[in-house]
C-alpha cells in the first residue's frame, strides 16, 4: 500500500514554506516506522509538492479540485492532502475532509519557519 502526503502550497509561498515540507517529508518518514511497528505493515510512504498557481475567484482550488487530482494519480493510492485552506464542504466540524483513500486537513503555517513544535501540535 503507497501513502502519499501532499503538501499544497501557493506558488508565491514555495520558497518560505520549504522548511514546512522538509517536515512533512520527516513526518512520512515517522509514519513509515510507525505503521510498521505497530501495524505491522510494510507501507510505501511518498510525500511531494502541489504547485497552488494563482486562479480567478471562481476557481479557487476546493475540495472538488484534489478529488480530481486524487482520480488522476490513482484511486488506490492514499492520498493525504495538506492543504493552505480549509475545505468548503464538510460532513464534520474539524478543519479536514476524508472519503476512501483521500484525506485533506487545514495545514496552518508557523510563524517562525523552524517551529517544529508548532508544526507537530497544530498540523
Amino acid at each position: 500500500m503507497i501513502l502519499h502526503f501532499i503538501f499544497v502550497v501557493k506558488e508565491e509561498d514555495l520558497e518560505k514554506r520549504k522548511p514546512e515540507f522538509e517536515y512533512i517529508k520527516q513526518m512520512g518518514n515517522f509514519y513509515k516506522v510507525w505503521i510498521k511497528e505497530k501495524f505491522g505493515k510494510d507501507f510505501d510512504v511518498r510525500c511531494d509538492e502541489l504547485i497552488a498557481k494563482p486562479r480567478h475567484f471562481f476557481q479557487k482550488l476546493d475540495t472538488h479540485t484534489l478529488l480530481k487530482d486524487h482520480q488522476q494519480r490513482g484511486t488506490q493510492i492514499y492520498h493525504f492532502y495538506l492543504c493552505h485552506f480549509k475545505p468548503l464542504w464538510t460532513d464534520c466540524t474539524c478543519e479536514g475532509y476524508h472519503a476512501e483513500n483521500f484525506g485533506m486537513v487545514w495545514w496552518q503555517p508557523p510563524k517562525d519557519h523552524f517551529d517544529t513544535l508548532f508544526l507537530a501540535e497544530k498540523n
